[in-house]
C-alpha cells in the first residue's frame, strides 16, 4: 500500500488529508516526518501533478497515490502562494500485518 504522509497512515487517512482546489488539490495537513513532509510539502500546498498525470481534485490526488509502485519516487509538481514548483518524495509501504 503507497503511503504520501505518514507511514501509518491508510488511503482513507490519506482522503482526510487534502481537499479540492481550483488548480488541483489542496494538502489540509501533512504529517512531519512523512513522504510529503520529507518532500517540502506544506499544508496549503496545491499539488498540480504527480509525474505526467495531471491533478485536477483530491481523488485525482488519491487515486494517482493509489496507482504508484509502493517504493517508488514520484515527481510532485505543486503551487505554493501562487508559485509553481517541483519536489520528488518516495512513497512508503504498508507494513504486513
Amino acid at each position: 500500500m503507497v503511503k504520501f504522509t505518514d507511514p501509518e497512515s491508510s488511503y482513507e487517512e490519506l482522503e482526510k488529508l487534502v481537499g479540492d482546489a481550483e488548480d488541483g488539490a489542496s494538502l489540509t495537513s501533512v504529517v512531519a516526518g512523512g513522504a510529503a513532509a520529507e518532500a517540502g510539502l506544506r499544508t496549503g500546498d496545491v499539488v498540480t501533478r504527480i509525474g505526467d498525470r495531471a491533478i485536477t481534485s483530491a481523488d485525482d490526488l488519491v487515486a494517482a497515490i493509489r496507482s504508484a509502485v509502493p517504493g517508488s519516487s514520484v515527481t510532485i509538481t505543486y503551487s505554493r502562494g501562487g508559485e509553481s514548483a517541483t519536489t520528488t518524495a518516495t512513497l512508503g509501504t504498508a507494513e504486513a500485518s
